[in-house]
């Protein structure tokens, strides 16, 4: 690596890198029959309209009438997670304090996170990383998720980032494999000790 290119933006993914979402917490919580609890995994979190909810292009009783469709006999128990899956989601305590030392080294840091607009709004309280940031991406403001390479280009864009100068962490392999198509560097995040290392030796490198 040269001077020309030493990382001076650091871009993390939101869900699963700087929170935990864990569904299967939250509907133990919600319900204590099993099999209730297994097939509302399926018909919400698992249903592929969770994932179309994050392109933002879908009213919410578009995406809840799918996933009624997979448990007709639990609609109300369907509403009812739906509305209350901020629940999901749980700051990871080492988030702020990353964030901030990143910050007192004068890098830019960013995240660009595949994000429905209904979990934004229950769960935005709850990221306190966000004022501290640079600027965000979130996929339902934008009309498309990663790895279309057309989110990263929004990245690119609005913050004038140079991706030869940035250091993408997600924890997913195909979001991870565009970046470094993109230009960044990158790491596939498989937890915080780890990735912090790995991201310490490219800054120092």
């Amino acid at each position: 690596m040269t001077a020309g290119n030493k990382p001076d933006t650091v871009v993390f993914d939101v869900g699963n890198v700087l929170v935990e979402f864990n569904p299967e917490s939250f509907l133990l919580r919600e319900t204590a029959d099993e099999t209730i609890r297994a097939r509302l995994l399926k018909a919400v979190f698992k249903n592929p309209a969770w994932a179309d909810a994050d392109r933002g292009i879908y009213k919410d009783e578009e995406i809840l009438a799918r996933f009624i469709r997979e448990a007709p006999d639990l609609e109300q128990e369907i509403r009812r997670v739906y509305e209350r899956s901020g629940g999901t989601i749980t700051l990871f305590p080492y988030a702020v304090p990353w964030i901030l030392k990143l910050k007192r080294r004068g890098l830019r840091v960013f995240v660009l996170s595949n994000y429905s607009r209904h979990l934004y709004e229950r769960t935005v309280q709850k990221m306190d990383f966000l004022p501290l940031l640079d600027g965000s991406i979130f996929s339902w403001q934008y009309g498309c998720i990663k790895p279309d390479e057309t989110i990263y280009r929004y990245l690119f864009s609005e913050y004038n980032i140079n991706p030869a100068r940035a250091v993408f962490l997600d924890d997913n392999t195909d979001n991870v494999k565009k970046s470094c198509e993109l230009g960044m560097q990158a790491i596939l995040f498989t937890g915080y000790e780890t990735a912090r290392d790995t991201l310490e030796q490219l800054l120092e490198a």
